[in-house]
């Protein structure tokens, strides 16, 4: 009777150490959100941006489930994913200003992990653009280099694109000292690559002009700065 009761003490002792290196071991998780403030900004009309958000444990791996939750009257633009999962992990945090008004709003993903969680704060800015939709011209800038004497140099491209519509007609034009610069074509519509020719100057040193592109429904122009280094001919 003795040796049963000694086991019995034995074998509850154990397992209450089990039981409390548990509830330590758990008391000690704790759930990190990096970063805990996105700030996203994207043009009226349907488009989506993006921020990535780490989200990692301490103590033990853990299941987590994900969610978004707005503070602004308007829904419905914001999400997340993935929306479960274990711990460590990537979250994806997706806006839309698909049917968003011009303004900005706030919204929260939430992260709940048993007993713990964390809270990502989102600020979310919908741009007004001119009606009828602007541009984004890629590259902003272009430089040419050529040798003193050399007439005839690489054409580069400008690639334009519209914001906010379907498509944007558009004109663009050179303007340069010496009129060493051109463009074409002049009046086209979205998506568009224009070419962009120079015709380098018989004199050394730098050059500059300029490409301009003006939306046709009005708005403000983009200006491409154009760069032009002419040198002595190696020999």
């Amino acid at each position: 009777m003795i040796f049963r009761v000694g086991a019995l003490w034995i074998g509850c002792r154990r397992a209450f150490i089990g039981l409390l290196f548990g509830l330590t071991a758990f008391a000690q998780t704790s759930l990190t959100l990096f970063p805990q403030q996105v700030n996203l900004t994207a043009p009226v009309g349907s488009a989506t941006v993006t921020q990535s958000v780490s989200l990692s444990t301490t103590g033990q791996n853990v299941a987590f489930a994900a969610s978004a939750r707005y503070l602004s009257p308007a829904g419905g633009w914001l999400s997340v994913s993935p929306a479960t999962g274990t711990t460590p992990a990537i979250l994806t945090i997706s806006a839309s200003s698909a049917n968003l008004e011009p303004g900005s709003y706030l919204g929260q993903i939430t992260v709940a992990a048993g007993t713990i969680g964390g809270v990502v704060n989102v600020m979310f800015t919908v741009a007004s653009v001119p009606r009828g939709g602007s541009l984004g011209v890629s590259p902003s800038g272009l430089t040419f280099f050529s040798a003193t004497g050399s007439t005839i140099l690489p054409p580069q491209t400008l690639s334009v694109t519209s914001i906010g519509a379907a498509t944007v007609a558009f004109n663009a034009s050179a303007s340069s000292s010496g009129n060493w610069l051109t463009v074409f074509p002049q009046t086209v519509t979205t998506p568009a690559t224009l070419t962009v020719i120079p015709i380098a100057p018989n004199v050394a040193g730098r050059h500059t002009g300029t490409i301009t592109i003006t939306p046709g429904s009005g708005g403000n122009p983009t200006v491409v700065p154009v760069t032009l280094i002419s040198g002595p001919a190696n020999r």
